[in-house]
Formats: C-alpha cells, sequence, structure tokens
C-alpha cells in the first residue's frame, strides 16, 4: 500500500510541474517582502534611489524537485551551525523507529547510516540550493552591487562564474572576488570579464587575520600570512587600495574607534544575514564608505538580504571604485515591516537554537510558490511512504543479499576477520565522509594554502557528493561483511 502511494505522489508531482509550465501558479504568489532603502553617502538633495523585488518564474524542473528547494531553503535559514538541531530531530524518529521495530516487527534502522546520511544530505542541499532559481530579484535602475564574496579559493562554495550567475539572478550588476588572503589573478578576472560584459567584476581580497579586511583596487595581495592587521591597512593605502572592515562585530579584538584610528575607509553595516544599526550609523555620522555584503557563500549561504546601490550609468570597474572612494552607497535591504534592528537580531539569534526551527520551517515555506508547496507535500509524503514500506517490510532487505558472494563466503569462514574487515569498511566510511567535507568546504585549509600550490581550489562540494555517495555503500558493504560473519 505504502509503495503504491508513494508511485501516486510521484506521478501527481509530474503532473503538478507540468499544470504549473502551462497555466502559472493555481493561486497567487504570497506578498512581497518590503524593500528598504538605508542613505549612507550620498548627499544630493532630496535624492532617494529607487528599487524594488520583482517576482522570478518558477520553471518545470524546480516545481517538480519542490522538495529539494524546501530543503534547500530550511538548510540556508538554520545555517552550518543549526544542522545540528536537525540531527537532533532524527534521532528522535529514528527511536520512534526503533519502537515500531520492536513492537510492529519492522525492520531496525541503521542509525549510524541514518546519521551520515542526514548530515550528507543537509550539506548537499545547502550547496544545490545555490543554483536554484531565488524566487526574487532586484530590480533598480541604479547600479548594485556586492563588495564581499568567497569563491572556492578560500571559504566559498562556487567556482567564479558561478558567482557571476548567482548575482546577476539576484539583480546584481557586479562584484568583487574577495577571497581570503588571495588575489585572483589578472589573466584570470581579465577573461570572466569578456565572458560576461554586462556583469561589473572587480578583483581583490579579504586579509584574514586579527580583523577581516575587504581590500579594494589591489594590485597585489595581501595575507595576514605576512603583516598584522595595522602593516596590512598601510601596505593596502601604499598600493592605492580601499579598506572595508568585514562584520566588524566579528572577530572583535579591535573596537570599531581602533580601526577608525588605524585608517580604514568603511565598514560593512550588513554582512549576510546580520545587520548592525549601530555600525552603519557609524558610517553615516563619520562619512565613511558603507557597504553591504553576502559574503557569499561563507556564511549566508544562497539566501540574499541585501544589496549595495551606487549611482546609475557605472560602466566599468575604475567608476565603480571611484563611486566608491566618493561615498555614494546606499544600502538597500529586504525586512519585514515590523521589523527593527532588536526583532530582527532576536529572529536570526533563535534559528540557531531548537526553538528556532519551526521559524526557520516557517520562513522555508514561505519562500515557495503555491505549486511548489503542493509539490513539496507530495513529495514529502512519497518519501514517507517508501520508508513506511521499507520498513514494514519482513525478512532481510535486498541490499543486504549484494555483493562479491565468493569474498563473504571466504571472509565467513574465518570469522575475526570478517567482522575486523567489516568494522573497518565501516570506519572509513565515516572518516572518508567527514575529509571530502573538510577537503571541499573547509575554509581553514583553502585559506592557509598559497594558491599556486593549492590543489584544493579545483575541489567543488560536488565532489563531496559524489565520494559521499561512493562511502554509503561502502559503508553499506561493510555491514553486510559484519552481520553475515558473525
Amino acid at each position: 500500500m505504502a509503495g503504491r502511494i508513494a508511485l501516486a505522489a510521484l506521478v501527481l508531482c509530474v503532473v503538478v510541474a507540468t499544470l504549473r509550465s502551462r497555466f502559472g501558479d493555481i493561486a497567487p504568489w504570497p506578498p512581497e517582502r518590503p524593500l528598504r532603502i538605508m542613505m549612507t553617502g550620498f548627499t544630493a538633495p532630496n535624492f532617494q534611489p529607487r528599487a524594488q523585488l520583482q517576482e522570478v518564474p518558477v520553471g518545470w524542473l524546480q516545481t517538480f524537485g519542490a522538495v529539494l528547494a524546501f530543503a534547500g531553503n530550511l538548510a540556508q535559514q538554520v545555517g552550518p551551525k543549526g544542522a545540528i538541531w536537525l540531527v537532533v530531530l532524527m534521532l528522535l524518529g529514528v527511536a520512534a523507529w526503533w519502537l515500531l521495530a520492536h513492537l510492529g516487527e519492522w525492520r531496525k534502522p541503521l542509525l549510524p547510516l541514518c546519521i551520515l546520511i542526514v548530515l550528507q544530505s543537509f550539506g548537499a542541499v545547502y550547496y544545490l540550493s545555490s543554483f536554484l532559481t531565488p524566487s526574487r530579484r532586484l530590480v533598480t535602475p541604479f547600479t548594485a552591487f556586492d563588495f564581499h564574496t568567497h569563491t572556492l579559493r578560500s571559504n566559498g562554495l562556487l567556482t567564479p562564474q558561478q558567482q557571476i550567475d548567482w548575482h546577476r539572478a539576484r539583480g546584481f550588476a557586479g562584484l568583487a572576488f574577495t577571497d581570503s588572503n588571495t588575489l585572483m589573478p589578472v589573466a584570470e578576472i581579465s577573461a570572466l570579464r569578456a565572458a560576461n560584459p554586462d556583469m561589473l567584476l572587480l578583483n581583490g581580497c579579504e586579509y584574514h587575520g586579527d580583523a577581516h579586511l575587504v581590500l579594494l583596487g589591489l594590485k597585489s595581495a595581501i595575507s595576514a600570512r605576512d603583516m598584522s592587521v595595522a602593516d596590512a591597512i598601510k601596505a593596502a593605502r601604499r598600493q592605492g587600495a580601499m579598506v572595508i572592515v568585514a562584520h566588524p562585530w566579528s572577530p572583535a579584538k579591535y573596537s570599531i574607534a581602533q580601526l577608525i584610528q588605524m585608517g580604514v575607509d568603511g565598514f560593512e553595516g550588513w554582512n549576510g544575514v546580520i545587520w548592525s544599526h549601530e555600525v552603519a550609523q557609524v558610517d553615516k555620522q563619520r562619512h565613511l564608505i558603507a557597504t553591504t555584503a553576502t559574503d557569499t557563500l561563507s556564511k549566508s549561504g544562497s539566501r540574499c538580504f541585501t544589496w549595495t546601490l551606487l549611482p546609475r550609468g557605472l560602466n566599468n570597474p575604475d567608476k565603480v571604485l571611484r563611486a566608491l572612494r566618493l561615498r555614494k552607497t546606499a544600502a538597500a535591504f529586504a525586512l519585514n515591516d515590523d521589523d527593527t534592528p532588536e526583532t530582527y537580531d532576536q529572529r536570526q539569534a533563535r534559528l540557531k537554537h531548537l526553538s528556532g526551527l519551526p521559524l526557520a520551517v516557517r520562513a522555508a515555506w514561505g519562500e515557495l510558490a503555491p505549486a511548489q508547496r503542493i509539490n513539496a507535500l507530495l513529495g514529502l509524503l512519497g518519501l514517507i511512504s517508501l520508508l513506511v514500506a521499507w520498513g514494514a517490510a519482513s525478512g532481510r532487505p535486498a541490499a543486504m543479499s549484494l555483493g562479491p558472494s565468493r569474498a563473504v563466503d571466504f571472509l565467513r569462514r574465518r570469522r575475526l576477520v570478517g567482522r575486523l574487515s567489516g568494522c573497518l569498511l565501516m570506519l572509513l566510511a565515516f572518516l572518508g565522509s567527514i575529509d571530502a567535507a573538510l577537503l571541499t568546504m573547509g575554509a581553514t585549509f583553502k585559506a592557509t594554502a598559497p594558491v599556486k600550490t593549492n590543489t584544493l581550489a579545483h575541489l567543488t562540494p560536488l565532489h563531496a557528493i559524489v565520494a559521499w555517495i561512493i562511502l554509503d555503500g561502502l559503508y553499506l558493504y561493510g555491514r553486510i561483511l559484519w552481520q553475515r560473519t558473525r
């Protein structure tokens, strides 16, 4: 019965996606999130930049894969640190499964494998959601810019071209590449500019040390491996570069007053999903450069709350830098009408705790179009039905019959060797999964290794996903050896 429900849900998902593509959504889209403009450096009297958020049509594939879209939105809402609470909920679900297995003769869940797959799934949807069409994009006659991004060379998850595509889809007119302690080679950024004439591309780097400094207009990289914060600011000045303090609230080794005394040009008031009203006010009162940043895809994932607005008509990187030097910036950010700095910060803090999961689910659900919501419900029903069909079936699972029979028979006759082999394979699967995640997503390895010898820059999270699938198969085979040689 459960298997038939799962098949019916899959068919209905195809039907809903096809109808949505043919006739549009069957219900109106939820109300748009308001867009606010914070004036910072613009000095023209009565000047107010115009911008709005525009709905982006959702295609067939994204409607069909609404479960992935919902899971990706949820992963982005809770963030990497919030994944632990999803694991806690999963363990509660596995405990309920164990109870059903005890009372109703269900198959017992593979607890270690369940934990492994949940963590892998979280990492996969966190990354893959970056390629989904965003629900809204900014529309403005002014130049929308992002002055702080990361690629695979440091703690980003996207290639430079993927970063460009990510920003274009969300209404940005340009971005600055600011990998940690790393400057993109001139030949590479020249090739990217030639391939993307519609986007303004700046070269820079993020000094990643006791303070985080976004350095724009550099001629050569400035690294925390070579100099202190004060020396880095002086070196950037000698190159004619601008120094913007990234997320000045973290790390907090130096106060805002100390950094101003060292000679920085300005501060980020927005970074990822964090907004500091106090920092924005300091920029405005002291007439410093004020920017906003997505920091993609480092902390905020694929979510986009803010854009730095520059004057209209900027058509080359030099004009962008000149507008920045003249403090011609405004911050556009999407918040609810009733949000204040305090309520917004409280909600972001709650998302990192178990009590904030309902809030995260509601927010992730709100990003879906009506047809996607229908398919998300159908998809979840299908997945639950498949689990019920597998768990309620009697006998040994089909997966336990797989594998080279001669090897199993050989190890069965040597029980100790077989059990040790199975245990070793399961252990290798766990360690390999952790290692794959660190190598492809770990900021520390990439930020500290020299670019020319850093082969990690060529590894993407997609490599980790492929490795995870192989390692999960290795775990299952190790469990076969463990069970059959007992």
